[in-house]
């Protein structure tokens, strides 16, 4: 039986933010691993902000945090330019950017990674000593 290789598909998403188009490639893994990672910084940031004394410090962390999960989403030019146009209203960009984030750029970063994961598994399959190495 020959060997079956694809080539990773290359997906874009794009979105529309007051007549300016920015592009996300949610193909790359990287950027999967930094997405998951700001986005797990972000809600612990918003746990802490409940809790803390120091409210004003605690709204500077998710400050930050919100500018590393877009620039981890859009890259750096990108993310200064949403910046520019939201004037830095962090709150009113994320309840803006947030249902697109979970709408439509989550599902497909699952869907890539279930992709991946199909793709080991069949891999293993066909492997040398024929074992699998996912179950």
């Amino acid at each position: 039986m020959p060997y079956k290789i694809s080539a990773p598909v290359k997906t874009e998403l794009q979105i529309d933010i007051s007549g300016e188009i920015f592009t996300v490639d949610a193909s790359v893994s990287e950027f999967q691993g930094e997405y998951r990672k700001s986005k797990v910084d972000m809600l612990e940031s918003f746990k802490r902000l409940k809790t803390t004394v120091d409210a004003q410090k605690a709204q500077e962390e998710l400050g930050n945090f919100v500018i590393k999960l877009l620039e981890s989403v859009f890259g750096k030019e990108q993310s200064v330019r949403i910046l520019e146009i939201y004037k830095n209203d962090y709150t009113y960009m994320l309840a803006c950017l947030l249902p697109w984030l979970k709408d439509e750029l989550e599902p497909m970063i699952n869907k890539l990674s279930e992709q991946k994961r199909e793709a080991y598994k069949n891999y293993a399959k066909y492997g040398k000593q024929k074992r699998r190495w996912f179950k």
